[in-house]
């Protein structure tokens, strides 16, 4: 900056690029006179209070897009009275609060793009009424138009919303823009288009409305558009028909993208009283529905693969609405119709079949499943808070599943939310409302050896971790760290049966890949993934038995924790007597001292 300083000149253009400049320390740029300032994709993310104030009357583009930026430096930026373009896209900016720009009188350009806000106040653009001409909010986590914010901006003529996380927009959202020329609400998710929402924007030329989830516009959506709207986008959304009564009145109408909906007829009348104007339309992608064989090529592939809808959209070349509407629909006709054979009704014979294959494999009798729960990540959903934050630190559902000794789900719940624990998701599940009311149908309760006399009868169980409570239908570890050595033998044949649930996990998502990363959809359409995942799971394991990498995901046994809990008299005895048997020449296993 020295040298800079020594020569007397204006600086048109100052840029410092890929670099670890991770401040701007005051008065940095002190005696130079720079028009244009470049700190771009460094380690930027602090810039002090006066480190512009002395190129302030001069400077009139500011771009710090690409850095490490979390807030809007507010006092760095009052002194920039001359200021037309600033950039800030891509950066860790989260909310812009009230006056957040005050000072920049002149600004013509703000660009937020691709940033992690969510949060606008109501007087964020304070000061920028003036002249302001374009904003850029694109890329960002909105979850609905910030209408008291947008309508300060009277002079406003290009708003740029793509890409955001809004489901709805209303009358009056735009009130207050009655300059806007360009609208790009792009890549949201928006499922219908209201009457009057646009009533406002009399001068609106173009509308983004593509890469939606939109299957209506109402007649009125459009009123006050007549006069300027020239350019309509809908592609990629999910309309079934064209919206002729909702596009009549548009009589300038002169670009009309309808590529990649459902379009499968066009009426006499479709462009009746606007299609006159209309010099480039476009309706590619509807006529030509997917086969199914290309339907369930894609959903396995996603499954599979773990590939995003956004990487299948380029793989494919089909909308990425189409892509999401196939998954679902292929995901809700697996459940219907493949999971009647692959995930079969509970039966007393097929439970009994389960818990001799148990007491073969794994040594352990009566025990028609294993059971235990597997987060399922997600993205997370909007207005949720935090009830699908779990232990781990990361946004999930609950898949809570029984599984058998061929690593089949014999019964699952999925969808809970990703801070409930197990035992929690357990006792609210249909299995559990089942066993409380003795309407699972179990085999009747028979001694565990072959002393049928001087034994008592011991109701067949599930065996689950620690997490779980005990109960008659229930067995968990013994807690506590003083065990004796029958209560260590019970952990550790426990723990050789209950292994069966956890590695059942670990070849499902080692087969369907998508999970192994966040599910990138709606929160019901990830359930039904889930569900489905789980019935191809099945259906794998009974066509093709297991492979050599699916032996990859089956661990070593897991360790116990100790754990403590108040447990009923009868629960106990259940328990003892399995510990019992366990120590008794019939149901010991010669190795079994070896490994506790």
């Amino acid at each position: 900056m020295n040298t800079l300083r020594s020569k007397p000149m204006i600086i048109f253009y100052l840029k410092l690029r890929h670099n670890n400049l991770a401040k701007l320390p005051s008065y940095i740029f002190l005696g130079l006179d720079i028009r244009h300032l470049t700190v771009h994709n460094s380690t930027l993310a602090v810039i002090e209070d006066s480190s512009l104030s002395s190129i302030g009357n001069k400077l009139t583009q500011l771009d710090v897009s690409q850095n490490k930026l979390a807030t809007i430096p507010t006092s760095s930026f009052t002194h920039l009275n001359h200021l037309l373009i600033l950039n800030m896209n891509h950066n860790k900016v989260t909310a812009v609060h009230n006056k957040a720009f005050l000072g920049l009188d002149t600004l013509e350009i703000l660009t937020l793009y691709e940033n992690r806000i969510s949060v606008v106040d109501g007087e964020a653009f304070k000061g920028l009424e003036k002249k302001l001409k374009r904003l850029n909010l694109g890329g960002n986590e909105l979850t609905a138009v910030p209408q008291k914010a947008l309508a300060l901006l009277e002079n406003l003529k290009k708003l740029e919303m793509q890409e955001n996380r809004i489901t709805s927009i209303s009358e009056g959202d735009f009130a207050g823009l009655r300059s806007l020329d360009s609208l790009g609400l792009a890549h949201n998710q928006l499922r219908d288009v209201p009457a009057q929402v646009f009533s406002h924007l009399n001068f609106l030329n173009s509308l983004e409305l593509e890469g939606n989830l939109i299957q209506r516009i109402d007649e009125k959506a459009f009123v006050g558009l007549e006069e300027n709207l020239q350019y309509l986008r809908l592609g990629d959304n999910r309309l079934h028909e064209i919206p002729s009564e909702a596009l009549r009145p548009l009589h300038r109408l002169r670009h009309l993208d309808l590529r990649s909906n459902n379009i499968t007829y066009i009426s006499e009348d479709a462009f009746t009283g606007y299609g006159d104007s209309i010099t480039f339309l476009n309706l590619q992608k509807n006529m030509n529905p997917l086969e199914p064989i290309e339907m369930i090529g894609i959903t396995l592939r996603y499954l599979g693969s773990g590939n995003s809808i956004n990487d299948l959209h380029f793989k494919f070349k089909r909308g990425r609405a189409t892509i999401s509407r196939t998954i679902s629909s292929v995901c809700q006709a697996i459940w219907k119709y493949v999971r009647p054979q692959y995930l079969e009704e509970i039966t007393v014979e097929k439970l009994q079949n389960i818990a001799l294959d148990f007491d073969l494999k794994a040594n352990f009798p009566h025990c028609f499943g294993a059971i235990d729960g597997k987060h399922i990540r997600l993205i997370k959903p909007d207005k949720s808070g935090s009830l699908f934050y779990n232990y781990k630190n990361y946004f999930s559902i609950v898949l809570l599943a029984v599984v058998d000794s061929n690593y089949k789900f014999v019964f699952f719940d999925v969808g809970a939310y990703g801070k409930e624990s197990d035992s929690t998701i357990f006792r609210n599940s249909t299995l559990y409302k089942l066993l409380m009311r003795n309407e699972l149908p179990l085999p009747d309760p028979q001694p565990l050896g072959n002393d049928h006399n001087n034994e008592p009868p011991i109701p067949y169980v599930l065996v689950g971790d620690e997490a779980f409570g005990l109960s008659k239908h229930v067995m968990r570890p013994y807690g506590g760290s003083n065990l004796n050595v029958k209560q260590r033998v019970y952990n550790y044949r426990l723990s050789r049966a209950r292994r069966y649930v956890e590695c059942a996990f670990g070849i499902m998502a080692n087969k369907w890949r998508i999970l192994h990363r966040p599910i990138d959809t709606s929160y019901d359409l990830t359930i039904n993934i889930a569900k489905a995942c789980c019935v191809l799971h099945n259906f794998v394991i009974q066509h093709d038995g297991l492979k050599q990498q699916d032996n990859m995901a089956i661990s070593r046994f897991p360790q116990l924790r100790p754990h403590s809990s108040e447990e009923s008299l009868a629960e106990n005895f259940i328990r003892d007597q399995f510990a019992n048997y366990f120590m008794s020449p019939e149901g010991a296993l010669p190795w079994q001292l070896k490994k506790i």
